[in-house]
């Protein structure tokens, strides 16, 4: 029997970080899953790691890439060999801090037959793991859908999609090399059904000068302006987004 949730984590190079992800999601509580691990050419400690893991549990599949394929093409690899029902995905420097986040989630999907992705609240950590706050994302479809175009109103990692839904969109944007590639797929997925946020804390997300969002925030903001642009006319609000995305944009060149 297949499982209900498949989740992808793709990793280079961070072999401790990459340990602490993968047991967070092998921790689940009632809920079948597999885990599909992409090591994105990383040639250091990683292969090792990730084998040890995959020896200790059955439900993990590795794959490796040759080369550095990125994000993106690593995801698209991952997703095609899937066979959950649902998906997630997860950062390597990321994890889970709830071990019911999956049963919530499909719960909440299998019970509201309309949505087609459902996120959760996050607790930011800074490097050695440590809160330094928390997020509650917006919550309800009608807000989401009025909101989406200023910015990704989900936190990665958190988020739980049907496959199906998947299957009907495409999978992700290999052209979309900063980042955007997740907030593009929300855009695309907020337009054959409804979404949704729980209010619950289930994810930690670690927030670090080396993050890559923090390391390529001029390009992703510009990148962003793209993707506004290019959904225009499937949200609403858009005259007010895109001077909201412009200001951000602009002002990111001011910060220190």
């Amino acid at each position: 029997m297949p499982p209900i949730v498949s989740i992808n984590i793709n990793t280079m190079a961070r072999p401790k970080l990459v340990k602490v992800a993968v047991e967070s999601v092998l921790s689940q509580k009632d809920v079948s899953l597999e885990l599909i691990i992409v090591n994105d050419g990383a040639r250091d400690e990683t292969p090792k790691v990730l084998e040890e893991i995959k020896a200790k549990d059955p439900r993990v599949t590795i794959i490796t890439n040759d080369k550095n394929l990125g994000i993106s093409a690593s995801v698209n690899k991952a997703l095609t060999t899937a066979s959950g029902k649902y998906i997630a995905r997860l950062d390597d420097d990321d994890f889970w801090i709830d071990r019911y986040k999956l049963k919530k989630q499909v719960a909440f999907l299998d019970s509201h037959p309309d949505y087609v992705l459902v996120g959760t609240g996050v607790r930011v950590v800074n490097e050695h793991g440590e809160k330094t706050g928390e997020l509650v994302r917006t919550q309800h479809n009608d807000k989401i859908y009025q909101r989406l175009l200023f910015s990704n109103r989900f936190t990665n990692a958190t988020v739980l999609y049907r496959k199906s839904a998947l299957d009907q969109i495409g999978l992700y944007d290999k052209g979309l090399i900063f980042g955007n590639d997740d907030y593009d797929l929300v855009l695309r997925l907020g337009q054959i059904g409804k979404m949704h946020n729980l209010p619950d804390i289930c994810v930690a997300y670690r927030k670090t000068d080396n993050n890559y969002s923090k390391k390529f925030a001029h390009e992703i903001l510009r990148s962003n302006i793209d993707l506004v642009k290019k959904y225009r006319n499937k949200y609403p609000n858009y005259r007010m987004a895109i001077l909201y995305n412009y200001y951000k944009y602009l002002f990111s060149f001011l910060k220190p």
